[in-house]
C-alpha cells in the first residue's frame, strides 16, 4: 500500500473559471494500481476538493492516477487488456 498527497497548486474553477478557490476538505480514495506490471498495488490517496470563492461550487484536483468517478487507474486496465490479448 502506497499513501500519496499531490504536490498544492492552484486551480481554477470548472464552473465559472475563477481561479479565487481555497480547499475545503480532503477526501481519502483507494485506488486499485498495477505499478509493478504484474502486481496490484493500493493507493491510498489523499485527494484536495476545493471551493469556489465565487460561485460555492466543490470540485477535486485533478490526478494523474484515473479519470474521474473511477477506482481503477488507467494502467491497470490495459496491463488486464494487454494479458487478454496475449492469452
Amino acid at each position: 500500500m502506497i499513501d500519496i498527497t499531490l504536490v498544492s497548486k492552484k486551480f481554477s474553477c470548472p464552473s465559472c473559471g475563477s481561479s479565487s478557490t481555497h480547499v475545503k476538505d480532503y477526501k481519502t480514495k483507494s485506488i486499485t494500481h498495477s505499478a509493478l506490471n504484474s502486481r496490484s498495488c493500493l493507493i491510498r490517496y489523499r485527494a484536495r476538493r476545493f471551493a469556489c470563492a465565487i460561485c460555492g461550487k466543490t470540485f477535486f484536483e485533478s490526478n494523474p492516477f484515473l479519470p474521474s468517478r473511477h477506482t481503477i487507474s488507467s494502467l491497470t486496465v490495459l496491463n488486464v487488456l494487454n494479458e487478454l490479448k496475449e492469452s
